[in-house]
């Protein structure tokens, strides 16, 4: 569950969790629910996500210690929230679930930390990363992690608990993919300090029949949409 003091420090920046929003990544990413979120408007609907963050949050020390035994690498927990240390990004944070000490593993010989991600997924997604690799969603969120923290690597660890199957993938810093990250980020800040919202998807968008900012940000047209479909 997650508290109010949390949700009152999640406002004061950009996580790495809100990259899906602020790229408007489908299927859940709403860039303007991003603002009205970081603004501190009332959903108009309950935020129904605390189940799988709860989820993850118990199962991160698992993954964690899963990790530590296939790849050789140690990992050192991080306790608190990082910003990057420079004033012009100070809305830029991260909260790690772990940081990497060192590639033991030798699979990509990086010198210095990298940046652990630990991931629990079910069934469908498990298989679909199998096949086609990690989700672009996740890859974005690890270049952000490395832009707040400098580093130049990262690795996501992924767990199938109901079979206990494990995959990890390892990533390597991309300026390019950062530069285009921070761009986006910095003109969205702005926009939370001073205006104007984001536009608004398309009320067709399947992502606003389930977002808690539904009614107050699409109103009319999104109750249109309902009984046309009807």
């Amino acid at each position: 569950m997650i508290t109010e003091k949390q949700r009152i420090e999640r406002r004061q920046g950009i996580g790495g969790s809100d990259i899906q929003h602020l790229l408007n990544i489908e299927p859940y990413g709403c860039q303007r629910y991003l603002w009205m979120d970081k603004r501190g408007d009332e959903p108009d609907y309950p935020i129904l996500t605390e189940g799988a963050i709860k989820r993850g949050n118990k199962l991160e020390n698992i993954i964690i210690d899963e990790y530590r035994e296939v790849t050789g690498n140690k990992v050192r927990k991080v306790h608190r929230t990082l910003t990057h240390s420079s004033p012009f990004y100070d809305w830029a944070r991260v909260h790690l679930d772990g940081e990497i000490i060192g590639d033991h593993s030798n699979r990509m010989r990086y010198q210095g930390p990298g940046v652990l991600e630990c991931k629990s997924v079910g069934r469908q997604m498990f298989m679909k990363i199998k096949q086609e690799g990690i989700p672009n969603g996740w890859i974005l969120q690890m270049q952000y992690g490395m832009f707040v923290t400098r580093r130049s690597w990262a690795s996501i660890a992924v767990l199938w608990a109901e079979q206990w199957e494990f995959v990890t993938f390892d990533i390597a810093r991309d300026e390019t993919i950062i530069d285009a990250i921070v761009s986006a980020a910095t003109s969205f800040w702005a926009r939370v300090e001073n205006g104007p919202a984001p536009d608004r998807l398309d009320p067709k968008d399947k992502r606003c029949a389930r977002c808690p900012y539904r009614t107050s940000c699409q109103g009319a047209a999104l109750l249109g949409q309902v009984a046309y479909n009807g």
